[in-house]
């Protein structure tokens, strides 16, 4: 399954250390594309990313190795794409997804809480215009020696230390610096976030200024009654989103389109793109990469804001800069929303609701024949980055990170005030999907490859899972387990992002089409989702988090840490965590089949359910833990795994 089409004739895994520098067009397209370099992880140091400790991967950022490689990607596809996600070479000598680096997540603290001015050198960005990079000199040390922003030593990106932008801040809560923790943000990492948090938005602010292309995001016509601007009476802000987008963009288009501090940084991001033209029209075709200029969209008289992040803890400095912690954010999980603001009132031009009056027509539907809902991408589908996409043909969902506002804004659903409907049945799409797909542009030519679509999900990060983390590290120093490492999916299908967590879904493929093409009874199937949402294609999978536990008898098992859904009141549903013994080597194997037998239980009686197919099962429940609280405590969870010695484990049945 080819993820990258250019990758070196190599066994290792290699591993992303830095994604920025944009080219357009990119081999032979019309499409934006972004170069992701690649590192090679020492072979002495096996071939699973997850078995990799903390020492290790600030070795692997801090290394200078010369056998890095560029590969490139589409734009489109940025929100699948993150630091730290490791490749092999496939058989068609392509790159395939091979898991990650085991990242970290944490909640910033006060280090975001003003946005773009919590900068840690905001007059070296005023005098720069916002440009800081590695390489750029913050102070001396006593003997004069200049201190960088980011030294080599913590991060080595070769000739791109001089053209990746960043914005350094810091958590400040603790009074003693050694204790403080500075966080690096490249500024793609904020582009990814907050503008190209999608193929649609992403090659929308690649294509053009935003005064140019903002049409193709807000449409500023009239539309069932609506218009965007703001509402005379209530004062929401009213906005269309044109042909492409979905509600989810409302609330960040909102801010584009009435915000003065949004809207400002929504026009600075063509800015490295006119000087990259300039640069290639004056240097006869050389000189056309540009970097990323993103900005937090966050105006910061609306804060303070709060976020939470992931990425790796780096090398500590040794040049007499900063004390404390270094640590590398590769992507942001969730921030505030801007205090203060209108109500925002999405809606859009291609609004399939009944409005307040319906028309019955016998007149042809818009559309026909076109695809619809995606699916998720079949594993083995190879995705290329060397043909544009189209909307022809079916296309695919690609697994991406998470990102949600939290708080999350208060939003008010338009209605039409007419709609028609159509007396003839809508006709399906008899166009097939292509063998290969692409994350490039939509260009509407039928010639042309099934659409690859990065979107991020509206998914909050766990702290549940931070604590879980944090607990078994804990317990591996007490001795009360032997290791832990966290098991990730591969595959398409079964990857779910929760974070910094690398999750599994519960969904079958038998299931997964019929529940999502509306062939299955949705109470029948429910439980694999975590809300229904507006319709099946668009609720969220139930997820699973898999840690491989070994106990001090060197017994090992797989925690199953399942997804919880929210009640009305807010509180979680109730859901046992789940052990369950097993010591074959084909650990992904035997967790698909662990997570059908929790599917087909609904994740309740789970030690009679194991039970009937073999297999030793013990379970957690969370009543053990504080009320009301995602913290573990670690007196229980020690308790449960001393009680676990003298199991006996059983390969489970098929």
């Amino acid at each position: 399954m080819t993820d990258l089409t250019d990758f070196p004739d190599d066994t290792r895994v290699y591993f992303i250390r830095n994604i920025d520098g944009y080219t357009q067009p990119h081999k032979g397209t019309e499409s934006t594309s972004v170069r992701c370099y690649l590192a090679p992880i020492p072979s002495g140091w096996g071939s699973d990313p997850s078995k990799l400790d903390d020492r290790q991967i600030a070795r692997l950022f801090s290394d200078k190795n010369r056998e890095s490689f560029v590969s490139t990607i589409f734009a489109g596809s940025l929100a699948s794409f993150v630091v730290g996600q490791c490749f092999i070479r496939g058989e068609d000598g392509a790159g395939v997804y091979a898991g990650m680096l085991p990242a970290t997540q944490r909640r910033v603290g006060n280090a975001l809480a003003y946005g773009e001015a919590s900068s840690l050198y905001k007059q070296l960005d005023e005098e720069c215009e916002t440009d800081l990079y590695p390489t750029t000199p913050i102070g001396t040390d006593c003997t004069g020696r200049v201190i960088y922003a980011l030294p080599e030593s913590q991060l080595y990106l070769s000739d791109m230390a001089f053209a990746t932008r960043i914005l350094v801040v810091r958590d400040t809560r603790r009074s003693d610096e050694r204790e403080q923790i500075e966080y690096i943000i490249p500024r793609n990492v904020i582009f990814r976030a907050f503008y190209a948090y999608n193929s649609t938005t992403a090659d929308i602010f690649t294509a053009g200024p935003w005064a140019t292309v903002r049409s193709l995001a807000i449409s500023e016509n009239e539309f069932a009654g609506h218009t965007t601007g703001v509402d005379e009476e209530t004062g929401n802000w009213k906005i269309v989103l044109a042909l492409g987008m979905t509600l989810d963009d409302g609330p960040m288009m909102a801010l584009f389109r009435f915000n003065p501090f949004a809207e400002s940084r929504a026009k600075r991001i063509h800015e490295p793109i006119l000087q990259a033209q300039l640069n290639s029209s004056l240097g006869g075709g050389l000189d056309d990469l540009w970097c990323s200029n993103a900005e937090l969209p966050l105006d910061p008289g609306l804060g303070p804001y709060r976020g939470t992040v992931s990425g790796y803890f780096l090398n500590r400095r040794k040049d007499g800069g900063f004390a404390g912690k270094t640590f590398l954010v590769t992507a942001i999980h969730q921030m505030s929303f801007p205090k203060g603001l209108p109500k925002i009132a999405p809606i859009l031009v291609n609004d399939a609701t009944d409005g307040e009056k319906v028309i019955h027509t016998d007149a042809p539907r818009p559309h026909n024949g076109r695809p619809r809902n995606r699916k998720p991408r079949p594993s083995g589908t190879p995705s290329v980055d060397t043909h544009e996409a189209t909307e022809q043909r079916p296309g695919f969902d690609m697994p991406s990170t998470s990102f949600a506002f939290h708080p999350q804004p208060a939003i008010v659903r338009l209605k039409k005030n007419q709609s028609l409907k159509h007396s003839s049945k809508r006709k399906k799409c008899d166009q097939e999907p292509t063998s290969r797909i692409s994350g490039g542009r939509k260009s509407g030519k039928p010639e042309d490859l099934s659409h690859a679509h990065s979107s991020h999900e509206k998914r909050d990060p766990s702290q549940l899972l931070t604590g879980l983390m944090a607990s078994l590290k804990k317990l591996r120093a007490k001795g009360a387990i032997q290791d832990y490492r966290v098991v990730a999916p591969v595959a398409s299908e079964q990857r779910v992002q929760v974070g910094a967590y690398p999750c599994w879904n519960f969904l079958g493929s038998e299931e997964r089409n019929a529940v999502r093409g509306g062939r299955a009874n949705w109470r029948a199937n429910s439980w694999s989702y975590l809300s229904k949402a507006d319709s099946h294609y668009k609720a969220l999978a139930r997820s699973a988090l898999v840690i491989r536990v070994t106990l001090p008898s060197g017994q090992a098992g797989l925690w199953i840490e399942i997804e919880r859904r929210a009640k009305d009141d807010k509180a979680k549903e109730s859901m046992a965590s789940a052990f369950v013994f097993t010591s074959s080597p084909a650990i992904r194997a035997e967790t698909e089949k662990a997570l059908i037998v929790i599917r087909k239980a609904l994740g309740a009686s789970l030690t009679k359910a194991f039970a009937r197919k073999g297999m030793i099962c013990r379970t957690h429940p969370h009543y053990m833990e504080k009320q009301c609280s995602d913290q573990w405590s670690i007196a229980p969870l020690e308790a449960f795994f001393a009680s676990l010695s003298g199991e006996k484990s059983e390969p489970i049945e098929a």
